[in-house]
């Protein structure tokens, strides 16, 4: 009896001494994996990666010595359930790790834009494909994109013969004439399908799609030590449902050129509707917002031509996502100039709470404003600089699988994930403050010629006294 006893203890130890074996194995893994990706990521300071490292050596030395030499069964007992939530806690960590990691590769480093053209006819018509029209006439707009121009190119490549066009004048009239009948098939550059909307609310619900085209073109950018040499960053917020690199109209439109050595920064507001010479189209005239439909390359420079800069990077903002963003961060807070009633919302004047939905409402209001778009402008800055400062607050640990959520598919930029950790490694370095200057450009309302359009709209004349004082902000932190 006293053996059959003895032979069962015996064996309970090599049972216990195998779990913890793995138990330990296990652990030690994980934390080999978390180091690797933190190392790897580099963002972190070297001093703070060998720290990390000693760390993890240490625990693993202490959970190894307790957990398999240790005798006394309290001390394994509670060494194994340590070891155990360790080991979960990790695992968390490593998942978030690869997760962030995943999502700064596919957010960052973007190098092309893409253009969209799209052959469209009526949701009840019988056509579904490119070649049941290959002989029916397509209605363009007569601009004569180039972008159209290959997507013509491809039709007939497609069809294996020539297609006849009737050319339109205007965008606007080219849908007009599909709903009237007088072509039966036309064909569009989908950055247009938001102003088409405008003009036309239920276009999507009665034209179907039945052929797209699409180009991807390189967008140029300089070779720059983001920790060195003062860099501008074009930011340009879009309201689109598709994916973020399809051009768009770029509805918010704010300049930040950064001196990372005098730890600088000065943010720039400019109207959606300034009429300006549009860079990509031999100077025609139009406002800021059409720009983005040729692609951000063209807002990168006709932004660049207005305040004689290098605008080097880009970061796109699709503003829908706003909502999202702002809820997992658990909303923000921001000043609110005057008092104002949108969207089933009201904004009393002072500290306003804002959740997604209400600040949605908040940055694309303009018709209760008392200075219009340029009022606008303002609380898109301050909304933006609320959500980076809830990001650099522990509200970015407590949150932060929901934040990550809401950013995916949100933001896209040409700086590279090599970019963001230096600028990030920089500022853990030093700790140091930086300076951020928020300017706005003003101007004066009138109609003008709309080059994308085709006809006369609202536009706002830049008051060059105000982009004059912007250059020389903007050359004092260079």
């Amino acid at each position: 009896m006293k053996n059959q006893k003895e032979k069962q203890t015996k064996t309970n130890n090599q049972k216990g001494s195998t779990f913890n074996q793995v138990t330990f194995l296990v652990y030690t893994i994980l934390s080999v994996l978390i180091g690797y990706q933190i190392i790897k990521m580099g963002t972190l300071p070297t001093k703070y990666n060998l720290i990390l490292v000693g760390i993890l050596v240490l625990l693993a030395l202490i959970i190894y010595t307790t957990l398999i030499f240790s005798k006394r069964r309290k001390l394994n007992v509670l060494s194994r359930i340590i070891t155990i939530v360790l080991a979960l806690l990790l695992l968390v960590g490593n998942y978030n790790f690869y997760k962030f990691g995943s999502l700064l590769h596919r957010s960052t480093g973007s190098e092309t834009k893409t253009d969209t053209i799209s052959v469209i006819v009526k949701k009840d018509s019988t056509y579904s494909n490119i070649s049941e029209v290959k002989d029916l006439i397509f209605g363009i707009e007569d601009h004569r994109e180039a972008i159209v121009l290959e997507g013509i190119v491809s039709i007939e490549e497609k069809v294996k013969q020539t297609i006849q066009v009737k050319e339109i004048d205007s965008y606007i009239k080219v849908v007009e004439a599909l709903y009237a009948d007088d072509v039966e098939v036309i064909i569009i550059n989908e950055a247009y399908r938001n102003i088409i909307t405008d003009f036309n609310p239920t276009f999507n619900e009665d034209t179907k799609v039945i052929y797209t085209y699409d180009k991807h073109t390189v967008i140029e950018k300089g070779d720059l030590d983001v920790t060195k040499d003062v860099f501008s960053v074009m930011i340009s917020g879009i309201d689109i449902y598709g994916s973020i690199s399809n051009n768009s109209r770029s509805d918010v439109n704010i300049l930040a050129t950064v001196n990372p050595n005098t730890k600088q920064i000065v943010l720039v507001s400019i109207p959606r509707d300034y009429y300006l010479p549009l860079a990509c189209q031999n100077d025609a005239m139009d406002k800021l917002t059409h720009t983005g439909i040729y692609g951000v390359d063209c807002t990168m420079a006709t932004v660049g031509n207005l305040f004689d800069v290098d605008i080097d990077y880009y970061a796109r903002v699709n503003f829908s996502s706003l909502i999202n963003v702002i809820n997992a961060v658990g909303g923000v807070t921001v000043q609110n100039d005057h008092y104002f009633e949108a969207g089933g919302y009201v904004f009393n004047q002072g500290d306003v709470q804002l959740d997604g939905e209400k600040a949605l409402v908040f940055v694309r209001d303009r018709y209760h404003q008392t200075d219009g778009d340029s009022a606008r402008g303002r609380n898109q800055v301050k909304v933006l600089t609320a959500i980076i400062n809830k990001m650099l607050s522990p509200t970015l640990i407590t949150n932060f699988n929901s934040i990550l959520g809401s950013l995916e598919g949100s933001f896209e930029t040409n700086l590279t994930s090599n970019d963001i950790n230096n600028l990030v490694k920089m500022q853990i370095e030093d700790m140091s403050s930086w300076e951020i200057m928020q300017e706005q450009v003003g101007g004066t309302g009138t109609s003008a010629y709309s080059f994308a359009l085709g006809g006369n709209y609202y536009m706002m004349i830049p008051d060059m006294a105000t982009v004059d004082r912007v250059k020389e902000v903007i050359e004092s932190i260079k």
